[in-house]
């Protein structure tokens, strides 16, 4: 059996090299917000398809139902491979059959189970992938059923592709062909597409131009199409066009061009996906573009796509500038939103500013409000931030109201903050009301908590307004 110790030894060297330059695109498969496509995708675990990295390899299979939820590590890798990879070999190196060996494998597949770190899951799968190598296909297709749920067979799925494809890539792809479960089908034949067209460009747009099932072909073309795009964006655009008749299908590839231009250079690709025809691509396009340009210089991107002609794309795209732009440096993106010619963009451009600072903090967010003129929409973005902060952290909000320079502004929204406060946690609330050095507003906020929390619970309320020494509640005439 000294042959088969040479062989695992190369093909885990082999893996691993091609794993650290090739795979990491497994989990970079594109979403959009703006176009909707029956086709399952794989995704990196991240807020949004701008945020993508190239540092953590944990593919999860994306359907409408949510997964398992991955928490902290567990120590599962060790220096040495686990029992089950020894149990593993011992049988296959002494030639028992497969239907013997699965007993250790079973042990195995109950070890993955219990890793709740993706990369030690990871580890795993592909320490099962190597050992499968060199099995007939069926028997992997025996295996794969009796992995616990389907993201994790997903995931063993693209670990067992990718390594069969360094050995033999056509059989990786009809392996992909063959398999039953078409949501886990079209991401594997996604992430192969990605692949071979780094390694084997001509044989992947040989499979994505192949007689294949229509929802399969389609995940090819996206993935040939987002690899494409790195080399040589213009080619892809007219190969994809070449590819289908599908609109919904064609724009999702077309896409995955845009992205994988706008991660390579992103002012490029702003000024390539400005010259697309007016429609959802070119809104996506131009959203993911300047988004990451957002990164590298906010004011010459948000500026350019400002002097675009006026679009419903363009429109939409300065309306994410403005919320990304919000939640870093929001005081700096008000000063431009203040700026923009069109009222009605100019209200939504604040609005969405003053919505993603206060995400951040309600300081944030009321520091964004401060600098707005009085108006309908200063006390929107005013209404945002308190409803938001009230029921996050009514103690924070309430306190950077107190900061509002306007006296009559800063008593009508500490009202509403009482008010709303009062019908969730009524004691915090009163306790906050009487602690209020001003008089008048600690007056009109004591009242103002004792008649919402006489609505709400009289009998605890009038226990709080006996026991208080607040002149206010003393005299205060509720009825019997």
């Amino acid at each position: 059996m000294k042959h088969k110790t040479i062989i695992y030894g190369a093909v885990a060297g082999l893996f691993l090299l091609g794993l650290a330059i090739g795979v990491m695109m497994i989990s970079r498969k594109p979403t959009s917000s703006s176009l909707t496509s029956a086709e399952p995708v794989l995704e990196a675990d991240l807020s949004s398809p701008e945020a993508s990295s190239d540092s953590a390899i944990n593919t999860e299979l994306v359907s409408g139902e949510g997964e398992e939820s991955l928490s902290a590590p567990t120590e599962i890798i060790e220096a040495e491979p686990p029992v089950p990879f020894n149990m593993i070999r011992e049988l296959n190196d002494d030639g028992e059959p497969f239907s013997v060996r699965s007993e250790a494998i079973e042990t195995l597949l109950q070890t993955v189970g219990a890793a709740e770190d993706p990369e030690a899951r990871q580890q795993l799968w592909q320490g099962l992938a190597e050992e499968l190598m060199f099995e007939d296909s069926s028997a992997v297709s025996e295996v794969l059923p009796r992995i616990k749920s389907q993201s994790y067979q997903n995931e063993f799925a693209v670990e067992y592709a990718l390594l069969l494809s360094e050995n033999d890539p056509e059989a990786a792809m009809l392996w992909v062909e063959e398999l039953d479960d078409a949501l886990i089908r079209e991401n594997v034949a996604y992430t192969l597409g990605v692949v071979l067209a780094r390694w084997n460009f001509d044989l992947a747009t040989q499979w994505a131009e192949s007689d294949i099932d229509a929802d399969l072909r389609a995940s090819v073309v996206e993935g040939v199409a987002y690899e494409w795009a790195y080399e040589d964006a213009a080619a892809a655009y007219e190969w994809v066009a070449a590819q289908t008749d599908d609109a919904v299908v064609s724009d999702q590839a077309m896409t995955n061009i845009a992205y994988g231009m706008s991660e390579q250079n992103p002012q490029e690709a702003a000024l390539w996906a400005a010259e697309l025809e007016e429609g959802p691509l070119r809104a996506e396009a131009l959203r993911h573009a300047t988004g990451l340009w957002l990164e590298e210089d906010p004011l010459a991107a948000a500026s350019w796509v400002e002097s675009l002609p006026e679009s419903t794309s363009r429109d939409k795209a300065l309306r994410h500038i403005a919320y990304r732009w919000g939640a870093t440096e929001g005081e700096a993106a008000v000063t431009w939103a203040l700026n923009l010619p069109e009222d009605a963009l100019r209200h939504d451009a604040v609005t969405a500013i003053a919505q993603a600072a206060s995400h951040v903090s309600p300081e944030n967010g009321l520091r964004v409000a401060a600098q707005l003129p009085a108006s309908q929409t200063r006390d929107e973005v005013l209404y945002k931030i308190q409803s938001e902060w009230v029921r996050k952290d009514p103690v924070a909000v309430a306190n950077e109201i107190l900061k509002l320079e306007d006296r009559s502004e800063r008593a009508r929204w500490l009202r509403h903050t009482t008010s709303s406060w009062t019908k969730t946690d009524p004691v915090a609330a009163a306790e906050f009301a009487e602690s209020l050095t001003d008089p008048a507003m600690r007056k009109e906020n004591v009242l103002r908590v004792a008649i919402h929390w006489l609505n709400q619970d009289r009998a605890a309320a009038e226990q709080w307004i006996q026991s208080s020494s607040s002149p206010t509640l003393q005299n205060l005439n509720y009825g019997p």
